[in-house]
């Protein structure tokens, strides 16, 4: 019988490279199984800090892009045979050099 704990489902959404969803991997407790992230640039990095992972990406069904306004969540749990209870959900925030909020007009 093992004494490890489960593990929590991790989605990632506006994921960037992947760093937020890396340091809840370190603790031991947290598996990704989906991000979702525009920027092809950022893609890649998050496909490579993740494994070569290719699939980690959600994209919804006829879509070349991850695109979170066309995403069925509900349909990417079901197809993932996870729940929305062992799910938790994180979100990056815009790396300020990509940021247009609080930018004084000049």
């Amino acid at each position: 019988m093992s004494n490890e704990r489960p593990k929590y489902k991790l989605i990632d959404l506006f994921a960037g490279a992947g760093g937020l969803s890396n340091g809840f991997e370190q603790t031991g407790r947290f598996e990704v199984v989906g991000a979702v992230e525009i920027n092809k640039s950022a893609v890649q990095t998050y496909i490579e800090n993740h494994g070569h992972n290719e699939d980690i990406i959600i994209k919804p069904k006829n879509y070349s892009i991850s695109d979170i306004s066309n995403i069925d969540f509900t349909e990417f749990l079901y197809d993932k045979g996870i729940t929305g209870a062992e799910t938790i959900v994180i979100g990056g925030p815009p790396c300020q050099g990509f940021s247009n909020a609080n930018r004084q007009k000049n």
